[in-house]
């Protein structure tokens, strides 16, 4: 069954969304969303301190329309083949970055770091099951845990088919 999610998948790439101000000079940009855990749709994922630098953690926290928890899917759609990232002021824009492929393993926590066009840690798939799956690697994003209390910093963990810590929401655009 696990396989046959996988061929269906693409990657996608997660950047977080920058202020609106700064959006709107950057015509044609994917519309940011938030992204929940399924154990609890009020909460979002989040850069730590809304602190835009590499090696920033990513937590859940309280959703807050804040730009640190607005997520940009680049170069697809769910599914499609792109990151998870996050514009900030100027041209940096940050990616949701799983660390040196070599590192990978369960328990590694997550950070974002300046994108790079198909670095391999910052590319993810999203998976019909609902899971973030790092690409061509078996693991996914996990809620550390289980826990849902605010400034738990998210990790990867072995893809396990039905783990809800490993299952996730992404709002339509609007």
């Amino acid at each position: 069954m696990f396989a046959a999610l996988v061929t269906i998948a693409t990657s996608v790439v997660f950047a977080v969304a920058a202020p609106a101000s700064s959006l709107d000079a950057r015509a044609g940009a994917p519309i940011p969303v938030p992204v929940h855990p399924i154990l609890n749709t009020s909460k979002c994922m989040g850069i730590v301190g809304g602190v835009y630098a590499n090696g920033t953690q990513v937590d859940i926290f309280d959703c807050n329309d804040s730009a640190s928890q607005s997520w940009e899917i680049n170069d697809g759609t769910l599914p499609g083949l792109s990151s998870f990232s996050s514009a900030t002021t100027g041209t940096d824009v940050y990616c949701l970055d799983a660390g040196v492929p070599a590192d990978y393993a369960d328990g590694v926590q997550m950070k974002i770091w300046k994108c790079f066009s198909g670095l391999a840690q910052q590319t993810w798939n999203k998976l019909e099951s609902g899971q973030i799956q790092l690409a061509n690697t078996n693991f996914c994003l996990d809620l550390t845990n289980g826990d849902i209390t605010n400034r738990n910093v998210l990790q990867i963990w072995t893809c396990t088919a039905g783990n809800t810590n490993q299952i996730w929401t992404i709002d339509s655009p609007q």
